[in-house]
């Protein structure tokens, strides 16, 4: 989500640049028919049902609903990462394997009541700096 010179040199701003994304995707995950409201409000080309079928896929690819309330959107499964580096790997044809640590690092992300949706209502909490 952030590049390795934004995590060194500007740790603040990752971290709330992080916040901000988990926080549309709370969003998203407690209304998802209001984001894809949105979504063709903006490019009235997309389909409000194809698009609303992907997003639930998508929530199907991060884990399932019940696994995303119960570890908070952004984190990670490490076995599932595991696998898709090593899949990535070998499709991109990479030099080597990468370790987890360096593609993801759980203490960028808010603290977990910040990142579960729907706990405070039908939207997720206010962004603060």
């Amino acid at each position: 989500m952030v590049s390795p010179t934004l995590l060194r040199e500007q740790p603040e701003t990752a971290r709330g640049l992080v916040r901000a994304v988990n926080r549309g995707v709370m969003d998203t995950l407690c209304e998802p028919q209001a984001a894809i409201d949105l979504l063709v409000a903006h490019e009235p080309e997309q389909n409000a049902s194809v698009e609303l079928g992907r997003l639930m896929d998508t929530v199907d690819d991060m884990g399932g609903a019940e696994w995303i309330v119960k570890q908070g959107v952004g984190d990670i499964d490490p076995e599932r990462m595991r696998a898709g580096l090593t899949l990535t790997t070998a499709q991109r044809k990479l030099s080597r394997l990468p370790q987890l640590n360096e593609v993801f690092n759980a203490a960028f992300l808010p603290d977990i009541g910040e990142r579960i949706p729907c706990a405070q209502g039908t939207t997720a909490p206010p962004v603060e700096n």
